[in-house]
């Protein structure tokens, strides 16, 4: 619902959240698993250094990218050039990096010590926080198909992190 297939083909670009969160799901499966040990600050620098790392990759990657998906619907974002950023968008960049180490910080303290099904509870407020900045910075609204498919995410999530099993 929340990728509105059932109205159109499969677009391409619609994988990427699926891999990002498949990706998401391990990191915490991986982290709470075997990183007890480890420290906040190490676990929040090692995740830090990693998204930086992948991300320099794909901006690397981007002309190649380009020839080999830019002819598909959807991909334009992902394939498009680097341009300069003005002083603002300067400010927003820097704004969104620190507020990310924070949260990166404050994940890693919560996944190290906390009941993996309790702390997952709190991703999903990501998907109650994307509508709410999706609307103040590009005015965009979320469809009735996507709001549907975003709170059964929710729903369906709480059902499998709180363990109710329906088959009793």
């Amino acid at each position: 619902m929340v990728l509105e297939i059932g109205t159109q083909p499969l677009r391409a670009m619609a994988i990427a959240p699926m891999i990002g969160g498949a990706l998401y799901a391990l990191n915490i499966i991986w982290t709470r698993r075997y990183c007890q040990q480890e420290t906040t600050g190490s676990l929040a620098f090692w995740n830090m250094a990693m998204f930086l790392a992948v991300g320099l990759a794909g901006m690397l990657a981007t002309p190649w990218l380009g020839d080999l998906i830019g002819h598909l619907e959807g991909t334009a974002f992902a394939t498009m050039p680097m341009q300069s950023l003005d002083q603002t968008g300067l400010m927003i960049v820097l704004g969104m990096g620190a507020a990310g180490a924070v949260g990166m910080v404050c994940l890693a303290y919560g996944y190290r010590g906390a009941e993996s099904t309790f702390a997952a509870l709190f991703d999903f407020s990501f998907l109650f926080w994307i509508p709410i900045f999706a609307w103040l910075i590009n005015r965009e609204t979320v469809s009735l198909s996507v709001g549907t498919g975003m709170a059964l995410i929710v729903v369906a999530g709480v059902l499998a992190l709180t363990g109710v099993n329906r088959s009793e």
